[in-house]
């Protein structure tokens, strides 16, 4: 997504577009790409949808001076790489406010964890496009990121009522009543957004975490093993169902497969405080001293607030 799906697989990367012909091809496989302007034209279409304004596009070929992208061939000079792409924005926008400046510019804020900026051009958005969906549900996702959850109910709901077809903005609110509280309106949204998109991983994962908040585990644990089946590589900086499933795993006393479960959420983010904390749980638990106390000092390091191993 611009909208979840979207904003929960960013990834930042490096790299500029400046000099690129004097880089070797080799150098852009792996990035990630915007258009540059809205009138960007690919070369040649792959049978899928062009990009969005604002989507972040990774190259997957070179072939002289066009990019391989999902979406089909395009050329260099009509793309801006990721970290360029603030600087690019802002200077459209010194020229002319549009819609689709705004919308790539908050794209690039978000991917820079910049999310009160990203929320200011959603509002610009809105006052140039008030019906905008993508904007609305676009700027519940950002509240999501800043703990504004009521915010983020608000303009989930309205982007729900713009465009009821979209399952991310159920998945969005969904996650905004989960943090305020309201467990069964939450699976009633990921019920809704499942329904609309089976192939929604992030979507199993959200209900999986719900029906672990009821205490419900076995459940918890048949949602986000059918998340990880859907999507078996969740990037770092989206959300962690081995984590989530390992809770789940070690609250039903299965300590050897939460351990497991934890260990694979450390391999995808290393710096996961968490996960070494509850590891170190379960290796208290079948009586492995040594390695508890490592996890513990780990988690230790990564959060001051994390509990010491205990003596």
């Amino acid at each position: 997504m611009l909208m979840m799906v979207r904003w929960l697989a960013i990834v930042v990367v490096v790299g500029t577009v400046s000099g690129v012909r004097a880089e070797q091809a080799s150098t852009w496989v792996g990035r990630s790409v915007m258009l540059r302007t809205a009138s960007a034209q690919l070369q040649e279409l792959a049978g899928t949808a062009a990009p969005e304004p604002g989507e972040l596009i990774e190259v997957a070929d070179v072939r002289g001076e066009l990019l391989r992208i999902d979406h089909g061939w395009i050329h260099r000079d009509d793309v801006v790489a990721a970290e360029d792409a603030i600087e690019h924005f802002s200077e459209q926008l010194r020229d002319e406010r549009t819609v689709f400046a705004l919308t790539s510019r908050c794209q690039a804020y978000a991917a820079k964890g910049e999310y009160q900026r990203a929320i200011g051009d959603c509002a610009e958005i809105l006052e140039l496009a008030p019906q905008s969906a993508s904007a609305r549900g676009n700027r519940a996702w950002l509240y999501l990121q800043v703990g504004e959850y009521r915010d983020a109910r608000r303009d989930a709901s309205a982007a729900i009522k713009l465009d009821p077809g979209h399952a991310a903005n159920f998945s969005i609110r969904g996650l905004a009543y989960l943090e305020l509280g309201k467990t069964d309106d939450a699976i009633a949204d990921f019920n809704q957004a499942i329904r609309l998109n089976p192939q929604s991983a992030s979507a199993y994962n959200s209900r999986g975490t719900a029906h672990a908040e009821r205490g419900d585990h076995r459940r918890a644990i048949a949602d986000i093993s059918r998340s990880i089946e859907l999507d078996p590589a969740p990037r770092r900086t989206a959300y962690n169902p081995y984590y989530n499933r390992g809770r789940s795993l070690a609250e039903l006393g299965r300590h050897q497969d939460a351990i497991a479960d934890f260990t694979k959420a450390i391999e995808f983010d290393g710096e996961h405080s968490p996960a070494y904390l509850s590891r170190a749980e379960c290796w208290d638990a079948i009586g492995e001293e040594k390695r508890s106390t490592a996890d513990y000092i780990r988690a230790a390091e990564l959060d001051d607030q994390a509990p010491l191993p205990r003596s």
